[in-house]
């Protein structure tokens, strides 16, 4: 009976610990300070939630098949690999200007993870409409994959207030362009799901002490890795590693250190050396963008035009309407004036807001590592500005998407530090909640 007694408390102790446990585990925290947060501001979040819910699954069932963006030819590179169990791949000696479709769809120069981990989704169908929706469905699981991330993120950098910078993160994920171009197939959304693990890793490691930090910049470096397989235009991510990278070596000054980074390295070529090889046994180069330059330049630049470095404000001005509505959309903001003015405030508050009050006040990069959250934009910026300028090659605001939910945390460092009041970080996320909800019914409304 003496035994009896004493075992029940362990059990009852162990049942109470394994609860805490598995939710810091899932959750990142078990910080008391969530749920002390405003009814208000847990109320925007849960309204946030649902409301990037219906619209993904609104986009999802009734946007139209198929998406004018490429989407065809992204399923067809799926497919390919579905039906044929081949690598799609573009005909060198094809037609400049012709878009071929099928085995050989113009998306195939794209690396192949995305559609690889699709593949295998194809065979539960063979009608085609229920494939696309089945490829949609595994779109939106990564949406809800990039949602949980940016959450890990704000955990990570905000340790002690995480919901006001998630909530902050969710207003990217509620812009009609997001949503569109990561439910319609593509590996959108893969990209900026990876892309915000990766931020999360590396700052884990930058902060975490020697003996833990060797773990966290190989996970990171393996997850650049995914992300390079994913698409291309995740390389800004390598100067981020790098920068941090020199940070630990400063502080460390060890050789294991080097060491770890040389195996970080190594794990990078080992993870795209298939791909590569693939593409040097096909194209005779490491990757085939230049027959793809080749094949859609009559297209993508049918006057030849050369872009100079003056250009740059231009290509950048470009870009803001993008950046908020999928391009299917942009047309009404020729015909609706309301619709651009929503736009040009969402860009001033979301953008220009916060560039000002850190030049205003430049310490507040210091605060919060926002030099940290803020940087992956600036620097995907510029790598697509010299892209568009060195390659004659035109880039589109969705390129940026993977360093957007970065930013938005960046934002709230920005608004909090410079005004310092709680009711400044709400307006903004009052607005730019709103903001989104008007795009979707200004321009969502004209579209469904």
């Amino acid at each position: 009976m003496q035994q009896t007694v004493h075992s029940e408390p362990d059990v009852a102790s162990d049942s109470v610990t394994g609860a805490p446990r598995r939710r810091v585990w899932l959750w990142g925290t078990n910080n008391p300070h969530i749920a002390e947060e405003s009814w208000l501001l847990r109320g925007i979040v849960v309204l946030q939630l649902v409301a990037i819910l219906g619209v993904a699954v609104l986009t999802l069932t009734s946007f139209e098949i198929w998406a004018r963006l490429d989407e065809h030819a992204h399923y067809d590179y799926v497919e390919t690999i579905a039906d044929q169990h081949v690598l799609p791949n573009l005909r060198a000696h094809g037609k400049p200007g012709k878009l071929e479709m099928g085995r050989h769809t113009y998306e195939a120069f794209q690396p192949p993870l995305y559609y690889l981990a699709a593949a295998p989704l194809l065979k539960l169908s063979h009608v085609e409409h229920t494939r696309v929706l089945i490829l949609r469905t595994f779109d939106l699981l990564l949406l809800l994959g990039a949602l949980y991330a940016t959450w890990r993120l704000a955990v990570v950098v905000f340790p002690d207030r995480p919901l006001w910078p998630f909530a902050f993160g969710l207003m990217f994920f509620l812009l009609p362009g997001v949503i569109v171009r990561s439910i319609t197939i593509s590996y959108q959304p893969l990209a900026t799901l990876l892309s915000v693990v990766f931020l999360a890793l590396l700052f884990r490691a930058d902060r975490a002490p020697r003996d833990e930090a060797n773990r966290w910049f190989l996970a990171a470096a393996f997850t650049f890795g995914l992300a390079m397989l994913t698409t291309l235009l995740t390389a800004p991510l390598g100067v981020m590693f790098g920068i941090v990278a020199l940070r630990r070596l400063w502080r460390d000054r060890a050789w294991r250190t080097v060491g770890v980074f040389a195996a970080c390295g190594v794990m990078l070529v080992a993870l795209l050396a298939p791909w590569l090889a693939f593409n040097e046994a096909h194209y005779g180069s490491l990757t085939s963008f230049s027959t793809a330059r080749t094949l859609q330049q009559p297209l993508i630049n049918p006057d030849n035009h050369n872009y100079t470095v003056s250009e740059a404000p231009r290509i950048a001005r470009v870009w803001i309407r993008e950046a908020f509505l999928p391009n299917e959309w942009v047309v009404f903001v020729v015909t609706d004036h309301a619709l651009d003015q929503v736009i040009s405030l969402m860009f001033y508050l979301l953008v220009l807001l916060p560039v000002i009050l850190v030049i205003v006040r430049p310490r507040t990069l210091l605060v919060d590592s926002a030099w940290y959250l803020a940087l992956p934009l600036a620097i995907s910026i510029v790598f697509l500005e010299a892209t568009t300028i060195t390659a004659n090659w035109p880039t589109f605001a969705r390129y940026l998407y993977g360093a957007g939910p970065a930013w938005l945390l960046f934002v709230y460092v920005a608004v909090r530090q410079a005004l310092r009041h709680w009711a400044a970080p709400m307006t903004v996320l009052a607005l730019g909640t709103a903001g989104a909800g008007c795009l979707w019914i200004q321009a969502g409304v004209r579209y469904f």
